[in-house]
């Protein structure tokens, strides 16, 4: 890309496999002693071979997801049912081949309401409560809704008003990873615009999924339009584990934990890992009295849409069985299985018999 490698070579089938089986977990960033940003390499290679080469129906269908998911709730809710039974039939399967994603590959199903539609008549007591705006992600907001709803308990027991953020867009991350980044800026600079002001008056925004959350701290800072605005937004943007515990060392954070809630295993999101660290969601389980184990995993396999592509189901698979699926399947039937990311939580789901929770549900369950 800065012209040192002919563009036949470089936009060539092999290298193209080279960047395609990169996961994007953003390990080189913090682990290179050169911090390589791999998956920033690969975004932008991706946006260049796409334009070259037409782009996947998988990779468009990604990208329109969060749209589509919208328009559905919007003009349709009542059909949701209907839509989860249709995703089980042999029809469904056949669509999900001819879009690119694997046959075997179990798709979330969507909530009876949103998260949006939920919260419209949540009824909450702001008071003189310190204000805590809450960015849902699209998973969140249409497939599992008990976990914004689990992210409210908690932060409303211990003491904030929460304030959903209402009218934002997505984070953009399909399209950032799936080669889209060009189609991407509009949402970030919507995001940008309405959630700095918030920033700037010193309340933080606190995000549920792992990936979207640090999209605003790291993407958004190369891919706004406003750098200035985007740089406020990242510094007062936290993951939910980092604002629990910057709170209880402040001493803010007064949520009534019950005694023992026993033992958590903690399989970190690889963005998290990354950007963050385990350190902090080890601290928040701690704080609500857990026994905290992590496992020494790496990737689980799904990296957001990679494991769902029929490209990559096997391999997806593979990287699970590694460390991740064989430590879950040990564990004893009374720890509590956690892991943040949603992608990751599917994983585990598919192809063990346990039904891991994120952060947020393990400590609503320690009220």
């Amino acid at each position: 890309m800065a012209g040192r490698i002919p563009s036949d070579e470089l936009f060539s089938q092999e290298m193209y496999g080279v960047m395609d089986l990169c996961l994007g977990c953003k390990a080189c960033k913090s682990e290179c002693p050169s911090a390589v940003d791999m998956a920033k390499i690969k975004s932008e290679y991706l946006v260049h071979y796409y334009q070259r080469n037409g782009l996947p129906t998988f990779n468009r269908m990604m990208g329109l997801l969060p749209t589509l998911n919208t328009l559905l709730y919007r003009a349709a809710t009542p059909l949701v049912p209907l839509v989860n039974w249709g995703m089980k039939t042999g029809l469904a399967k056949s669509f999900q081949t001819r879009i690119g994603v694997h046959p075997e590959r179990e798709l979330p199903a969507f909530a009876a309401q949103s998260l949006e539609q939920w919260f419209s008549t949540h009824k909450t007591n702001a008071d003189s409560r310190p204000p805590v705006v809450l960015f849902h992600d699209t998973w969140t907001n249409f497939n599992e809704t008990e976990i914004g709803k689990a992210a409210v308990r908690v932060l409303e027991a211990a003491g904030y008003a929460v304030y959903l953020a209402v009218g934002r867009k997505c984070c953009g991350r399909p399209l950032i990873t799936g080669g889209q980044a060009d189609k991407a800026r509009p949402w970030i600079d919507h995001n940008v615009a309405l959630l700095a002001p918030y920033a700037q008056q010193g309340i933080p925004i606190v995000g549920i999924e792992p990936s979207c959350i640090l999209t605003l701290r790291d993407e958004y800072l190369n891919l706004a339009s406003n750098r200035g605005q985007a740089n406020i937004l990242a510094q007062g943007a936290f993951t939910f584990e980092e604002f629990v515990v910057r709170e209880v060392e402040a001493g803010r954070f007064r949520a009534p934990w019950r005694a023992a809630p026993g033992k958590a295993m903690l399989h970190g999101h690889c963005h998290h890992k990354a950007l963050v660290g385990n350190e902090s969601s080890v601290a928040a389980l701690r704080a609500a009295g857990y026994q905290v184990e992590v496992i020494p995993s790496g990737c689980c396999g799904m990296a957001g849409d990679f494991g769902y592509g029929a490209d990559h189901f096997e391999v997806s698979q593979q990287i699970g069985e590694d460390r991740l699926l064989p430590a879950v399947r040990a564990a004893d039937p009374a720890t509590t299985i956690v892991a943040s990311g949603t992608s990751c939580r599917h994983q585990i789901e598919q192809f063990t018999d346990r039904e891991p929770v994120h952060l947020v549900q393990a400590l609503a369950a320690a009220l």
